[in-house]
């Protein structure tokens, strides 16, 4: 390489250097001026009393079921429930 060419590599990194200390100091200094505005600003006020209560909403109408099919007691004793023989009904537990 030539005299110039190590001049022109130099300045370049030099530029580029300087680039990034720019960039580094107008990333941060807005934080850092953030900071110690909200250190020195004033106490905060009293927090405000609860607002009454809303009145509840309408009840939603009922879901259709998932599938056409009726439960039976096999399906329920296969899922882990009880059968209800009086009301054919298959509860569920936790």
């Amino acid at each position: 390489m030539t005299d110039k060419t190590d001049e022109t590599i130099l300045s370049r990194r030099r530029a580029l250097g300087r680039i990034g200390a720019v960039a580094l100091a107008a990333y941060t200094i807005p934080s850092v001026t953030v900071m110690s505005m909200a250190h020195a600003g004033s106490v905060a006020s009293a927090a405000s009393a609860a607002s009454a209560p809303s009145a509840a909403s309408a009840a939603s109408s009922p879901s259709s079921p998932t599938t056409d099919e009726a439960v039976t007691e096999l399906g329920c004793s296969s899922v882990g429930g009880t059968w209800d023989a009086t009301n054919n009904v298959c509860t569920l537990l936790p």
